[in-house]
C-alpha cells in the first residue's frame, strides 16, 4: 500500500445536510422548487436547483420568496432527522476506521493510520465506505456526499 493512506486523513461530508434528509425523505420534491427555512421561518436556508432557477436564494424573506416563485414548497428543519443521517455518517467512517470525529453533522473525519492491511488501495478504501453509506430500501433517492483524502484536516464544503 502506498505510504499516504498510512499517515491520511478520510472526510466523508454531505453538503446542505439539512435540505438532502428533507429530499431523501420526500423524493418527489427533488426536481421541484423547494426551500428549507430557519427555525424562525422568517429567511430561507437552503434551496433546491429548481427553486434557485426559478430566483429563490437563501437569505430571501418567506414573503419575498413566495412572491418570486408561488409554487415553492417551504420546508421546516427536523433537528432530529438531521441527527439521524448525520449519525449514520458517523457509522459510515467507523466502518473503516476506528479513529473517526464529527466536526460538525454532515462533516466527518476518518485516521487512516493503521488500515493499509484493509485498504491496499484509494479505491478500495473509497469503494468501503461508498458501500457503507446510509440507503434506505423505501425511498429511491440517496445523500449526495463527498470524499476525500488528505496528509492533514481539511474540509470539502
Amino acid at each position: 500500500m502506498p505510504a499516504q493512506l498510512r499517515t491520511s486523513i478520510a472526510c466523508l461530508t454531505i453538503p446542505s445536510l439539512a435540505l438532502q434528509c428533507e429530499l431523501v425523505e420526500r423524493p418527489g420534491l427533488i426536481s421541484t422548487p423547494a426551500a428549507l427555512t430557519d427555525t424562525t421561518q422568517e429567511r430561507i436556508t437552503e434551496v433546491t436547483r429548481a427553486a434557485w432557477v426559478r430566483g429563490v436564494r437563501v437569505g430571501d424573506t418567506l414573503r419575498a420568496a413566495i412572491a418570486i416563485c408561488p409554487t415553492l414548497t417551504l420546508l421546516r428543519p427536523r433537528p432530529a432527522l438531521i441527527a439521524h443521517y448525520a449519525d449514520l455518517l458517523v457509522e459510515t467512517m467507523c466502518s473503516v476506521s476506528p479513529v473517526v470525529e464529527e466536526e460538525e453533522q454532515g462533516l466527518v473525519f476518518a485516521d487512516l493510520r493503521g488500515t493499509d492491511g484493509l485498504y491496499p488501495t484509494l479505491e478500495d478504501l473509497r469503494r468501503a465506505i461508498v458501500e457503507a453509506l446510509p440507503r434506505s430500501e423505501e425511498h429511491t433517492s440517496e445523500l449526495q456526499s463527498r470524499f476525500g483524502i488528505s496528509y492533514a484536516v481539511f474540509c470539502l464544503k
